[in-house]
């Protein structure tokens, strides 16, 4: 009876020991059970570039900086762009973390915007995801902040990086917004950055 216990004993511990080595790890094969480090530093978010990827690559020629992140498909209108194919934007993730999404030209695979959804990425300045209106404000004293219709979100554009400061989960708005006001200076200091959208703007 003893041996029978014992037996049981090992068994159960043997599938909680498969059990926790089964974890979702950080490669294209999901079953891997190693946790991936980055060094975010190299990545920082810049004109026109998220580290080395620059606006304009072709995505599949970005992607060997990234062979243990797990893709998938998206639609390039929950971040403020449309296009002729929805879901041709590519979120890139990370031991299960989203990390970033490639937004390509309509149907083609040259990238028009990247948006950083991780709070490790930063900009020069420090500005990253989970920073305030308030952090912005420190390093950019003069933004503007502006309500975006159509997305139905507020936001602060640094034009001089074309960098964009998405605030789309504030219960209260950026400013108390005018009829036709185009940008005005942020009150609600305490907002925090949602996601970071990198792209080219006309000039």
């Amino acid at each position: 009876m003893n041996n029978l216990i014992k037996s049981l004993s090992m068994l159960v511990v043997t599938a909680l020991t498969v059990n926790s080595c089964n974890g979702v790890g950080s490669s294209k094969n999901e079953s891997d059970n190693e946790l991936v480090a980055i060094d975010f530093s190299k990545f920082q978010i810049g004109a026109s570039h998220f580290g080395p990827i620059q606006l304009g690559d072709k995505i599949n020629s970005v992607n060997e900086y990234f062979k243990n992140f797990v893709t998938s498909k998206v639609s390039a209108l929950d971040y403020g762009f449309g296009g002729e194919e929805e879901n041709n934007s590519v979120l890139y993730r990370l031991n299960e973390k989203p990390q970033f999404v490639l937004i390509p030209y309509q149907s083609t695979d040259s990238i028009i915007a990247i948006v950083i959804l991780n709070d490790q990425y930063k900009t020069e300045t420090g500005i990253g995801v989970g920073s305030t209106v308030a952090d912005i404000l420190i390093k950019e004293p003069t933004a503007l902040c502006s309500r975006n219709l159509m997305s139905d979100w507020d936001e602060i554009q640094d034009k001089s990086n074309s960098i964009d400061y998405i605030f789309n989960s504030n219960k209260e708005p950026l400013a108390t917004y005018q009829p036709f006001d185009t940008s005005t200076t942020p009150t609600n200091l305490g907002a925090k950055v949602d996601w970071i959208t990198i792209f080219k703007t006309e000039k």
